[in-house]
């Protein structure tokens, strides 16, 4: 696992239930969701995973979902089944993209998003979230010899970003905001942004920063790519859960708050990010969290 450097500080080039739905009464639809009733009866969790968002959340060698988020999960379900007395209660993973993951939260085909979504009051509207598992802010990743600093250095250039997410929002406004005549051109996985930023086809990539950083260091030479060295966003990251479902909500709330507070949160934070020094930010999420049982 690469190192991963304080990504709250500027960086320069990189070297150094469930759901019964009532389907249609009167011409609308209602739904009634009880995430732990669907579990009890079904005998299993359903976790919705992206393969795109390591170290968060991807396929690892074997083909199994992983990541950082896949591990706060896991004891989000330790927690169902504590709660439930059923040790037996089995994790089932079902893949989503950035498009769908909230129609399938609502929808009652996963019971829980683990990947790195961050939390907005637009998104409440649809689906609801735990308490937050990460932050992280929207960044740019360029090529080493790209001299973009500033938003007016953007005018002209065709910048990448994965579609669906908050930080196409975020370029979008930011382009907007500034008058500039600057192309988007979206992705469907943050593979083929690489890949566009890599051959010139962008000019430069637009992602969460901390994904950004994992994307350059695994990238067959690191010390070609640099960030912008500016944060656009705050994107505060937390598990996807459905909306007017407390008792669920809770029993993932519960598990997190405990990972928080036993410290397990290191272990896990380790075992992802190396012996990178979590930002300041990142600290506080894990002491404000720690919500006393």
């Amino acid at each position: 696992m690469p190192v991963i450097y304080n990504f709250f500080k500027p960086l320069g080039v990189f070297s150094a239930v469930a759901v019964g739905f009532v389907a249609m009464v009167s011409g609308a639809p209602i739904a009634l969701a009880d995430t732990v009733e669907k579990i009890k009866s079904d005998g299993k969790v359903v976790i919705g995973f992206r393969e795109d968002t390591r170290p968060f959340s991807f396929v690892d060698v074997n083909g199994v979902p992983a990541g950082y988020s896949i591990d706060i999960c896991l004891d989000v379900v330790d927690e169902v089944r504590s709660a439930l007395g059923n040790d037996d209660i089995k994790v089932e993973y079902k893949q989503v993209t950035s498009d769908n993951r909230f129609d399938m939260v609502e929808s009652g085909e996963v019971d829980i998003v683990c990947g790195a979504t961050t939390n907005t009051l637009t998104r409440q509207e649809k689906v609801s979230f735990t308490l937050m598992t990460f932050i992280t802010g929207a960044e740019m990743l360029l090529t080493a010899d790209t001299q973009i600093q500033k938003p007016a250095d953007l005018a002209g250039k065709t910048l990448g970003v994965l579609h669906g997410t908050t930080t196409e929002d975020t370029l979008g406004e930011l382009i907007s905001d500034n008058g500039l005549d600057t192309k988007i051109v979206t992705y469907d996985n943050h593979d083929d942004g690489m890949a566009a930023l890599t051959d010139g086809s962008v000019d430069g990539y637009f992602g969460d920063r901390v994904l950004l950083i994992l994307m350059a260091m695994e990238s067959e030479n690191p010390a070609n790519y640099k960030l912008s060295g500016r944060y656009y966003s705050h994107e505060p990251y937390a598990l996807v859960v459905r909306r007017n479902d407390d008792s669920f909500r809770l029993m993932a709330d519960r598990a997190i708050a405990d990972i928080y507070r036993t410290g397990k949160i290191s272990e896990i934070y380790r075992k992802w990010f190396g012996n990178a020094k979590p930002g300041n930010l990142l600290q506080a999420l894990f002491v404000l969290n720690a919500i006393p049982e």
